[in-house]
């Protein structure tokens, strides 16, 4: 029996590996895309045991009470089933593997009342369990005896494999998931360990399965090859950052070292905008050769096009239009620190030579400096909300009172710790309305969610309503919080949302370990529109659409901030 450990330790501790890792994802060529075949019949063992293994993990009372260690049971099966020369002997051993575990009585029929209650079209399956009704791919014995939990009743889950927040937002938590003292890179049971729990977790727990490229029953028949072709540790983490990639969920890192290895320390100095669907420089960090307004046409003789396309197998972006917030800060990125770029400045395509910003040096930069709030000389107030702070919220909002408009810049995330955000509603709606629908796990049926539950805002106790024209900023930088709030505030009478498409990740962030110690995080519960339309990977639209030029760009001008302070200007006229 392996000795196992329960690692305690908080996303937070891993939160500045992780954003590194998720910034320094890096091709990683020894991986073969080898597509499973039905003909080979360790790969079709091998999916069927993921399948059988997940669905009795989340549903089985001796592994919801913990009585059973749910990863052991696993690792003793990955052998035989792997080695089974036929599909009846696979069932065989399933079958008796399942009977094994004991008895399928939970000591109680009560069921959660909120998915009882729920109306059928709140109700989404989104977990493909078609498979278990099939007795010609699991056999009459085993089909039968999965059934028998098919649904769930309340039970205390404080061991099992996922449980839940106490609150409304009903986050999955898997806390009880272990990392193992001794994982053996070279093993296969431990490979195919860490890649059956991560694929359950997103079968089941994945608000957003239902919208990915592939079907997710493709990417498990696609990885599992990928893990039994590797031997060590670099192609397991590189199997799992392509895994996570498919997620297609900017909120999606799976934190991993090796990446620096094998990529590189040191980045261009610059930061970069999309516009006219080129790659622009955007800012230079310190002295180089580099110009704002250059248009990136190569990195060290690759075009930066391949570049893009080879790492967005390792990067997890809602969609190819929408890369800067997860790429940008590895698209220019080396081992070496004398870097090649190629750049269209003007009519003129030439080549720069600069020397690239080490790990440490990148970490300490800063941009351009934000004031909390600013009043433009044409008496219009502009709202920073990424160094906004709640007593400067207090005493931006008083001088508001007395201008004749209002910009909100989300192209930049909120600051941690806001309590603003909640509060700023109130002054720009005088009624409560409703703005989202949650996805939310259903506890009775695994991979099932309901969405009867909406949020409201506004309508709050404030010391005056904002009743001038009102300009929220957004584009593909805007994520998360900062869409949250836009949907919050968009519908008051006097405000618009001006800009482009944002990110289209939402919704709280849950984690869960794998079993060599990297942290996959992804988000937790979904978001929609309170008219329950999608706002994942598309991202919420502008009601007038401003996009920046490679010609304002390179005069330093903010064309969304004039563009907001024209519309201003003319509703007041």
């Amino acid at each position: 029996m392996r000795k196992e450990k329960l690692r305690k330790k908080k996303l937070r501790k891993k939160q500045c590996l992780i954003i590194a890792m998720s910034i320094l994802t890096v091709p990683f060529n020894n991986i073969h895309h080898v597509q499973a075949t039905e003909t080979d019949q360790q790969y079709r063992n091998l999916e069927k045991l993921c399948l059988v293994w997940g669905y009795t993990k989340y549903r089985h009372p001796v592994f919801l009470s913990g009585q059973k260690d749910w990863d052991e049971e696993l690792l003793n099966l990955i052998d035989p089933v792997s080695e089974a020369s036929n599909d009846d002997e696979v069932n065989k051993i399933l079958y008796e593997w399942f009977e094994g575990l004991g008895d399928t009585d939970y000591g109680t029929d009560f069921y959660d009342l909120s998915w009882e209650n729920a109306a059928e079209d709140d109700k989404l399956f989104l977990a493909d369990t078609t498979w278990r009704d099939d007795p010609e791919y699991l056999g009459e014995d085993l089909s039968s005896a999965l059934m028998e939990i098919d649904k769930v009743p309340t039970v205390y889950r404080g061991k099992a494999p996922m449980f839940v927040t106490a609150d409304i937002i009903r986050l999955p938590i898997f806390d009880n998931e272990k990392v193992l003292d001794e994982f053996d890179f070279s093993n296969k049971a431990d490979r195919l360990l860490g890649l059956f729990r991560m694929w359950n977790v997103i079968e089941y727990y994945y608000p957003y399965v239902n919208i990915l490229d592939e079907k997710w029953m493709d990417v498990l028949d696609e990885m599992i090859p990928i893990m039994l072709e590797g031997d060590d540790e670099h192609s397991y983490c590189m199997a799992m950052e392509h895994f996570t990639a498919q997620l297609h969920d900017a909120h999606a890192l799976y934190g991993y070292a090796g990446v620096l290895e094998e990529y590189g320390e040191y980045s261009a100095p610059v930061r970069l905008i999309r516009a006219e669907g080129q790659y622009v420089v955007n800012f230079v960090y310190r002295d180089c050769d580099l110009q704002v307004g250059d248009i990136i046409v190569a990195f060290n003789g690759t075009p930066i096009k391949d570049i893009i396309e080879e790492q967005k197998q390792y990067i997890s972006i809602t969609e190819d239009d929408k890369i800067l917030n997860q790429m940008e800060e590895f698209l220019l990125r080396a081992k070496e620190t004398d870097m090649n770029i190629t750049v269209l400045r003007g009519e003129d395509e030439i080549s720069v030579n600069i020397q690239g910003m080490s790990l440490e040096e990148s970490q300490t930069v800063k941009g351009e400096e934000k004031e909390s709030y600013e009043v433009l000389d044409n008496n219009i107030i502009l709202l920073n909300p990424s160094v906004l702070t709640d007593d400067k919220f207090s005493e931006a909002m008083k001088k508001a009172e007395e201008t004749d408009g209002l910009i909100i810049d989300m192209r930049q995330y909120p600051r941690v710790g806001r309590t603003w955000l909640h509060t700023l509603d109130d002054y720009l709606k005088t009624e409560k309305t409703q703005f989202c629908k949650y996805i939310l796990a259903s506890l009775v049926i695994p991979g099932a969610y309901f969405t009867n539950y909406i949020e409201t805002s506004g309508g709050g106790q404030v010391s005056y309503h904002y009743e001038k024209p009102v300009v929220i900023l957004m584009n593909e930088r805007t994520q998360s919080a900062a869409e949250y709030q836009i949907m919050m505030l968009r519908d008051a009478d006097n405000a618009v949302v001006m800009g482009s498409n944002s990110v289209g990740s939402d919704g709280n962030i849950t984690y869960v370990y794998a079993p060599e110690g990297n942290a996959l995080q992804f988000s937790g519960i979904g978001v929609l529109t309170a008219e329950g339309e999608q706002t994942q990977r598309i991202g919420l639209s502008p009601d007038i659409y401003v996009e920046p030029t490679i010609a304002g760009i390179r005069e330093g001008r903010d064309e969304l901030i004039e563009a907001a302070i024209q519309y201003i200007e003319k509703k007041n006229n």
